[in-house]
């Protein structure tokens, strides 16, 4: 059997040597297949009596950590897998030669379908990418500039280092790279710059989002996504990202703005007189989510718009407070890197302080969407490895619908702050509207900079509430029996005004019919909402074996008509509902 792992072995040399394209699934089950493969064969002919043991209680330790870091699948799943991993184990060192074909046989069946997996996963995935062609000009640079990083960023050490150095050809100065989508048309232009997250740092993970960038240029905007794979985790880290690189990552982003300003100022350049350096957008996938906003915290430029796709927060040194700026974040239920919509944090961290200048901000909770599908190049499952076996696509949206919510919200995001086109907000307040969107559902919560905070007391009836933080917010969570009322009392004396809006989160998986009174003296003035019930996370084949919480409630926004009434109390009825609501933001417009 030893011609097994030496079979891995000339197939890894071939990818290292560029002879085979580098796919990140692909990639990842073939180096995670090597590695158990060489620890399955080559000690067997050395192992007698109580060696046999120990090496199965040892195989079973690293077959542990290698599918906690290197896979990605809960605690259960774990157990299962070492218990599977100790029968085999069991049976491939038995004297019975039937039962020991019969476990060699079982080991390769399963490495050749975790092997043909990942590569039809990276093959589709190719096959989405292709779109209805748009008449742009494309460009590419690479090296464009070399910027001195050692006050973010000191590489990697080890092997990993010798490994950066090998393959890269650096380790501490690093390039400018990028890929560049943009109208062909003549004329001075808004830029949008696109970051990638962690993936396998061999994978060119910014190619992913040409989707976006061809969707931003055909519609008025320079769009640049920007390659700093070499940031990302190699193989010697087992694909894990290197910690705490976000700070870096921000860095370089801000070079490449920096860059873009050097360009358009440079008669020489494609770019002369054609880039609005006053209008700049970002956006970021996963761990570049939350890199862009240090980049909008610490700009020298003005970033006017962020957009955050799955993304982390708080793996930076200090939480970002950002003033001024309008901000979306989308997360899907069904993630399975981030379990939690981390950017929400970021979205109550954003503060308006500025009356004259419009601004946004939103958080868009997608059944349905998982954290890989807005990369076409990261395949369409959450995992890497063998985990991938265990986490399901069946109750996940198509990865050209989950990529179409990404290109549209993007769109009006931009067009509304650097294009100015204001109408475009309605339609970041209630994404159903745009007709392009996959039929899914969209928890969406949102507030503006005209909107004012309301001094207010609050009551219940029949219900038992706590304040607590979360998310970098005051929130009351209320244990709701049957039939229950939140009372929200004006500590003012009045307020004229057209709107009312306040944020509901259902935590469970029942719908909720709101009867929202608004009460001045004796008058009362009814409106009926629906609240969305949360969310169920899909992201397993068997749902046991997710370890978190089947719902993640998120919150949704409410907007109640007052045409410029004065009111006493708002009364907000919750009928025929047992279960925990989540409540916070109240405020007038």
């Amino acid at each position: 059997m030893i011609f097994i792992p030496l079979f891995y072995y000339v197939l890894y040399i071939m990818l290292l040597f560029g002879i085979i394209p580098i796919r990140s699934l692909f990639f990842l089950n073939l180096l995670s297949t090597l590695i158990i493969s060489f620890l399955f064969y080559f000690p067997i002919k050395y192992l007698k009596g109580k060696k046999i043991k120990f090496f199965i209680i040892l195989i079973n330790i690293i077959f542990f950590f290698l599918l906690k870091e290197f896979s990605r699948v809960s605690l259960k799943t774990t157990i299962i897998l070492q218990i599977i991993t100790t029968i085999m184990l069991l049976l491939l060192f038995s004297k019975h030669k039937y039962l020991n074909n019969i476990s060699k046989g079982l080991f390769i069946t399963l490495t050749a379908l975790s092997m043909w997996q990942g590569f039809k996963i990276d093959y589709k995935s190719n096959l989405l990418q292709t779109e209805t062609q748009v008449d742009l000009n494309f460009y590419e640079y690479n090296r464009l500039k070399i910027v001195d990083s050692s006050k973010y960023y000191n590489g990697n050490s080890g092997i990993a280092k010798l490994y950066d150095k090998m393959f890269w050809g650096f380790t501490k100065n690093l390039p400018l790279n990028g890929r560049v989508y943009y109208p062909k048309k003549s004329g001075v232009f808004p830029i949008v710059f696109i970051l990638h997250g962690n993936a396998l740092a061999e994978n060119p993970s910014h190619k992913g989002y040409d989707y976006l960038l061809k969707h931003l240029a055909a519609n008025g905007f320079i769009a640049v996504s920007i390659d700093e794979n070499f940031l990302n985790g190699n193989w010697t880290s087992l694909g894990q990202g290197q910690p705490k690189e976000n700070d870096a990552r921000a860095f370089l982003l801000l070079e490449h703005i920096k860059l873009f300003d050097q360009l358009n100022r440079d008669k020489n350049s494609i770019f002369y007189n054609m880039v609005d350096i006053s209008n700049i957008g970002l956006v970021g996938h996963s761990r570049g989510g939350e890199a862009v906003s240090i980049a909008a915290k610490y700009s020298y430029y003005p970033i006017k718009a962020v957009m955050s796709l799955s993304g982390t927060d708080r793996q930076f040194r200090e939480s970002i407070n950002l003033t001024n700026i309008s901000y979306i974040a989308l997360h899907g239920a069904n993630d399975g890197d981030l379990k939690s919509f981390k950017a929400r944090s970021q979205f109550n961290r954003i503060s308006f302080t500025n009356d004259s200048e419009y601004n946004i901000k939103a958080t868009y909770y997608l059944e349905g969407v998982n954290h890989s599908q807005f990369n076409s190049d990261w395949g369409l499952i959450d995992s890497t490895s063998l985990g991938k076996l265990f986490y399901g696509r069946n109750n996940n949206l198509k990865a050209i619908d989950q990529r179409e919510i990404a290109k549209e919200l993007s769109l009006k995001l931009f067009r509304f702050k650097l294009l100015n086109v204001v109408d475009e907000v309605k339609y970041l307040k209630q994404p159903s509207l745009i007709p392009t969107l996959p039929n899914t559902v969209i928890i969406t919560d949102f507030l503006s900079s005209n909107y004012k905070p309301i001094n207010y007391n609050l009551k219940t009836e029949d219900i038992h509430k706590r304040s607590f933080y979360k998310n970098g917010k005051s929130t009351w969570d209320f244990t709701i029996n049957y039939n229950s009322k939140i009372i929200l009392n004006n500590k003012l004396d009045s307020i004229s005004t057209k709107n009312i809006i306040f944020s509901l989160a259902n935590s469970s998986n029942k719908e909720l019919d709101l009867l929202v009174n608004v009460i001045k003296d004796n008058s009362v003035k009814e409106f009926v909402y629906r609240l969305e019930p949360g969310i169920s996370k899909n992201i397993f084949k068997i749902n046991t074996f997710s370890k978190e919480d089947r719902i993640d409630p998120n919150f949704q926004y409410f907007q109640i008509p007052i045409d410029n009434k004065p009111w006493d109390r708002i009364e907000i009825n919750l009928k025929n509902f047992e279960g925990s609501i989540l409540f916070n933001n109240f405020y007038y417009l």
